[in-house]
């Protein structure tokens, strides 16, 4: 089985809180990378909660938005 790993920035620097617009960004590269590979499911951390302190129900809406249509093959994990 081959595995691949990437990374899916929510801050400017690690001190700063995480930025919803950079969640929002991330998603939709995320969204277009999903896309052109069909088959491909994605496992992530739930971005931007915890030490981020985004609110995770602003956090999934924004994930909804910007993954329509491949949401459905992108899984998170939160503790």
């Amino acid at each position: 089985m081959t595995r691949s790993y990437g990374a899916f920035q929510t801050k400017g620097h690690f001190r700063d809180r995480a930025d919803l617009g950079l969640v929002r960004l991330g998603a939709s590269r995320l969204r277009r990378f999903l896309e052109a590979r069909p088959g491909l499911e994605v496992h992530m951390a739930f971005p931007g909660i915890g030490l981020g302190g985004l609110d995770p129900r602003e956090v999934l809406e924004a994930l909804e938005e910007a993954l329509a249509g491949v949401g459905n093959r992108v899984v998170l994990y939160r503790l």
